[in-house]
């Protein structure tokens, strides 16, 4: 036991600063013995205390994280595993969860939102995966397409309340 905390304890004997360190930081001593600071203006202090080891480091984009929780009504589950759904099926409908969630703060989310706001992408789900996928959804009546925007369509949620800003 005793070898285990030789181990873990660190030996500072070992490490060094170099001279640059300490010339301007200790304090001088005079013939009868007095210590004398050594006087300093602030901009050498500015200059000579910030030492930059190598490059800065870069921050990468954290990008978004994924939603852990998807708050749906147990009756669209019931409804869509009684038609067998596809896989792609209950994925777009947590994509179009998922942008509404995050079009909006607090209890104000966009419904109806844009279809463009979609990341279908990320969950790999094809065009005409989506295009069936949404055809489903809007048959069952949890969704509600406007197509009036023929590049960008317009989709609500049934089960939430509506909210355009």
């Amino acid at each position: 036991m005793n070898n285990a905390n030789q181990q873990d304890h660190l030996d500072l004997t070992k490490f060094v600063l170099p001279k640059e360190f300490w010339q301007n930081r200790v304090a001088t001593t005079d013939k009868n013995g007095q210590a004398t600071p050594k006087p300093r203006d602030p901009a050498s202090v500015l200059a000579h205390d910030t030492v930059q080891v190598g490059k800065p480091k870069e921050r990468k984009s954290k990008g978004v994280k994924p939603l852990k929780f998807y708050q749906l009504p147990q009756p669209i589950f019931d409804n869509l595993v009684l038609q067998k759904a596809s896989a792609s099926v209950f994925g777009t409908l947590a994509a179009l969860y998922e942008a509404w969630f995050r079009s909006g703060v607090a209890a104000d989310h966009l419904n109806p939102l844009p279809l463009a706001k979609c990341d279908f992408e990320s969950r790999r789900i094809t065009r005409l995966q989506r295009h069936r996928a949404l055809k489903r959804l809007i048959q069952t009546g949890w969704i509600f397409m406007d197509r009036s925007d023929a590049k960008n369509p317009l989709v609500t949620l049934t089960w939430k309340r509506h909210f355009t800003p």
